[in-house]
């Protein structure tokens, strides 16, 4: 006999309250439940709500029956035990019903268990929320990140010893070490925990205590940021955990792959790949390599949460830091804009000490209208694109490079003096010719010989692009040239 439709719509429309779901979720192992009805009704209050939690918990099993009178019968067991509720046993409300099932079904040691476990997953609910705050409060990736990390070491929440994040670079299709909490020695790991002890700091107080420029030079850290992962040679955990999509634990005394086997293990140890969207984004590595504790099922369980906050956060961080840097570069050639420029600019002129030198390249394509007239704009833009790269390949990470408008580039770079500003303009127009077939008008100014601000070294610059123009294009000139 099928299920009546008025029971049906009535567990449709029932409430199961967020703790009783997570109570009954926690418990070891499955329950099995047989619930016989009556086909007619009316139904205790109970009756309804167990059939939508019958639903919802993958760790309850609900066999529903209808029967031949208007009773109503519920058997339950779990593992060896068994026990029956009937009628009036059945309420008066479902969690009356289920605190007598787990009194009547579990041992001590279970309902220890369950007590522990429930623990654990309001305080790791609690301190995600805390940190998930923590981490969206921080204006660099690397530093929420570092929060991150700090949630899953922490003895408040999951206690793993040490957990290392690896980025996914795309280009390279590798996984690069990139943040790190944790001790790398025996001993380093007793003197953490013992003062954590000492100074009894909450959550709050550990996060907020975080210094990531003091974080960033530790050993450990330091062992971490030497690793880089080839993703086409994972023939391993490393293939297996990524293949999984889920944090995965994995028993064994060493560590198969041969760029993560550095980090040592004391014979188990977690995977969890990051992911946004289907979106490679990182890993996690953690362990408890000093205290030998087990990596247990809640725990997995609890780490898939972090891993899913922060998977979402970074995708976030990500989303910014492309919309701010899209802000301050050239659409066409991904150069620093002009506003941009100016601003960065007058931070590393200000930061000069006083026997520091720097130096500014102006630099303009020669004839590019002629160009643009034969070959139209769509070459035009290629060849500024390209004329951007070849600059940029020429220049040192803390050069900064503009395009100033049409084709036009300024380059600055600070620590640099006027003749070896001339070294670098001379190999670009050498690359210029032979790479791109183009010509180029540069004038270099050197600070302080030519100026003591950006706008005189701008305006030096320029008087001597323009003198180069008039000696016959494809040159650089500076003071002594």
């Amino acid at each position: 006999m099928s299920i009546p439709n008025a029971l049906r719509r009535a567990a449709s429309t029932a409430h199961v309250s967020p703790a009783l779901r997570a109570l009954l979720s926690n418990v070891p192992d499955e329950l099995h439940l047989t619930l016989t009805v009556g086909g007619h009704g009316p139904w205790p209050d109970p009756i309804p709500e167990l059939v939508k939690l019958g639903d919802l918990l993958e760790r309850l099993t609900l066999e529903l029956h209808v029967g031949e009178d208007a009773g109503c019968r519920l058997e339950a067991r779990h593992g060896e035990a068994q026990v029956t509720f009937v009628d009036g046993e059945l309420g008066p409300t479902l969690e009356s019903v289920a605190d007598r099932l787990l009194v009547a079904l579990l041992t001590h040691d279970e309902l220890g268990q369950l007590m522990r476990r429930v623990a654990m997953v309001g305080s790791t609910t609690t301190t995600l929320q805390l940190i998930t705050t923590h981490m969206l409060s921080r204006y660099d990736l690397k530093h929420a990140l570092y929060v991150m990390l700090g949630g899953i070491t922490a003895g408040y929440c999951l206690g793993f010893h040490r957990a290392a994040l690896f980025r996914y670079d795309a280009e390279t299709a590798t996984l690069d070490g990139m943040a790190a909490i944790g001790p790398d020695s025996e001993e380093e790991a007793h003197r953490i925990w013992e003062g954590v002890e000492v100074e009894s700091r909450s959550i709050v107080d550990l996060i907020e205590s975080f210094d990531p420029e003091s974080l960033s030079q530790s050993a450990f850290q330091a062992r971490v940021e030497t690793i880089r992962i080839p993703l086409a040679q994972a023939d391993d955990e490393l293939l297996r955990a990524l293949a999984i999509r889920e944090p995965t634990r994995f028993v064994q005394a060493t560590i198969d792959n041969p760029h993560l086997s550095g980090l040592g293990t004391s014979g188990e140890f977690v995977l969890a790949p990051i992911r946004a969207h289907q979106r490679l984004l990182g890993l996690l590595f953690a362990d408890n390599r000093y205290g030998r504790r087990p990596i247990d099922e809640l725990r997995l369980t609890q780490l898939r949460f972090f891993i899913d906050q922060t998977a979402l956060i970074w995708e976030n961080f990500e989303l910014l830091a492309r919309e701010r840097d899209l802000a301050r570069r050239d659409p066409l050639t991904g150069a620093l804009n002009r506003r941009e420029f100016d601003r960065l600019a007058a931070e590393h002129l200000a930061a000069l000490a006083p026997n520091q030198t720097m130096a500014l390249l102006l630099i303009d394509i020669d004839q590019f209208k002629r160009v643009n007239d034969r070959l139209g704009h769509l070459e035009g833009d290629r060849i500024l694109r390209a004329a951007c790269r070849l600059i940029g390949s020429l220049l040192r990470e803390n050069d900064l490079l503009c395009r100033w408008g049409g084709d036009e580039f300024v380059a600055l770079l600070p620590s640099a003096n006027r003749e070896s500003a001339m070294s670098v303009a001379e190999r670009l127009l050498k690359l210029a010719r032979e790479r791109l077939s183009i010509t180029l008008s540069i004038g270099v100014a050197g600070y302080p010989e030519d100026g003591r601000d950006i706008d005189t070294l701008f305006s030096v610059s320029d008087r001597r692009l323009y003198h180069a123009k008039e000696l016959g294009r494809d040159m650089a000139i500076n003071e002594s040239s």
